[in-house]
């Protein structure tokens, strides 16, 4: 246990610590206890307080690590000490001096300089699930390395949080119509900076108005939507809800009633059309050709014929892509009823892969889960491949098209046990 004895003399206090030995000299009192007023990201301001029992002029020595051969003095109880760097912890001591040059025992605090928060946060491309998000550096902090934690809150949903180096950041599969609260903060050294924040809703009608409008021009429209800075997928789903089509089904068609639903409840069975490899023959332009004709549009059941699926025949369709690749369209087949016009008797729904399915692994697996049939437009040299599919969960029914000679193909009902049919020669009607 210490104990402080505080002795009067001659009517002027004097201070005795029973921890220091007994050299004669008269014991200095150490200063109070030393406050941090301020902090700064290159400085700091102390104070303490006034030693007991001291009389006559007296001053203060202070010094701090981890800077060497650092001190200072002062005849004030009060301290700005600069030149300190950014986010570090520094250990500052204070002792007090009297007239005869004698020194007190050290006082020790240590303080945090300031780390500098980002500056600018500014809000990019906003989407109905995803948004984009931009600041620069905080002050002074060129050439330190450091990077940024960005917090991600949203009312009734879990908050959570991603590190970055990067100046910008890009969300994706957030909720369509929601309100998020972002914030980001400077890590340096283990120390965090205060938070700049923003709070912005993301698109709930953009996206949704743009894929109505293009189903109404009777484009294909993106089911699977790469991200090109991620590679993640966003399922479009949502932005497909106001899409209403008006079919007629055969069991419908002699009562001529029509069933009119939207297409995203619809249960209509899916067939994907993809590409392995480099081959001579074009997917979208086969599938054009296939469910449209010159006397009728099945698509949309007009007069006309239209191309669907952007293809390399179209104008500017040689314009080599840069975002494109990964992208899975779809469209629809609706019948109306009449069977002079209708090629299928059923409606169903049309997938066209963007891209090399083996770039696209995660694509081509969604399509093998959940279509009825896929076909694979390829050239005979990359059949090795097909080996693949026996480690997949392939649900579908999958087929086989290829320009080249059947030796090739007829391997692969041996491995994997893939079916193959020549359809090379047409069969007359």
């Amino acid at each position: 246990m210490r104990i402080t004895v505080q002795l009067q003399t001659s009517g002027s206090e004097k201070y005795w610590d029973p921890d220091l030995p007994d050299t004669g000299l008269p014991v200095v009192p150490p200063p109070g206890e030393i406050k941090c007023v301020s902090e700064k990201p290159n400085s700091a301001v102390l104070s303490w307080g006034c030693p007991k029992g001291l009389e006559g002029r007296k001053s203060f020595r202070v010094k701090w690590s981890p800077s060497e051969n650092e001190e200072v003095t002062t005849d004030f109880y009060k301290i700005e000490i600069d030149n300190l760097q950014l986010g570090q912890q520094y250990f500052f001591s204070v002792a007090t001096e009297d007239e005869n040059g004698n020194l007190s025992k050290w006082v020790t605090a240590s303080v945090f300089t300031v780390v500098p928060p980002p500056r600018h946060l500014t809000k990019g491309h906003t989407g109905a699930t995803a948004m984009s998000l931009e600041w620069t550096k905080g002050d002074n902090m060129e050439g330190i390395p450091h990077q940024f934690l960005v917090k991600v809150k949203s009312p009734g949903k879990e908050p959570f949080a991603i590190c970055t180096k990067d100046c910008n950041k890009t969300f994706s599969d957030l909720e369509p119509d929601t309100e998020y609260t972002i914030s980001v903060l400077t890590v340096l050294n283990g120390q965090r900076s205060k938070e700049v924040s923003i709070t912005t809703h993301t698109d709930s009608f953009l996206q949704q108005h743009i894929v109505l409008k293009m189903a109404l021009c009777q484009f294909a429209i993106p089911l699977l939507l790469p991200n090109s800075e991620t590679k993640e997928l966003t399922m479009m789903l949502w932005s497909m809800r106001e899409i209403v089509r008006t079919y007629r089904p055969p069991q419908q068609a002699f009562l001529k009633l029509n069933c009119e639903e939207r297409i995203v409840n619809s249960d209509i069975p899916l067939v994907s059309f993809v590409r392995l490899g480099r081959t001579g023959l074009s997917k979208s332009l086969i599938l054009n050709k296939l469910l449209c004709n010159t006397e009728h549009n099945l698509l949309s059941n007009t007069e006309q014929y239209h191309d669907t699926f952007y293809h390399r025949n179209m104008v500017c369709g040689d314009i080599p892509r840069r975002i494109s690749d990964g992208l899975v369209e779809i469209s629809w087949y609706l019948p109306c009823g009449d069977r002079n016009i209708d090629k299928f008797t059923e409606p169903m729904a049309v997938a066209n892969l963007r891209g090399d399915i083996r770039f696209f692994d995660k694509q081509f697996s969604f399509l093998c889960q959940t279509s009825a049939a896929v076909y694979i437009f390829h050239n005979e040299s990359e059949t090795n491949y097909f080996k693949c599919l026996e480690g997949k969960d392939v649900k579908a029914n999958v087929i086989l098209i290829s320009s080249g000679k059947t030796f090739t193909l007829k391997m692969l009902m041996k491995e994997p046990c893939l079916k193959t049919t020549d359809v090379s020669q047409k069969k007359k009607s």
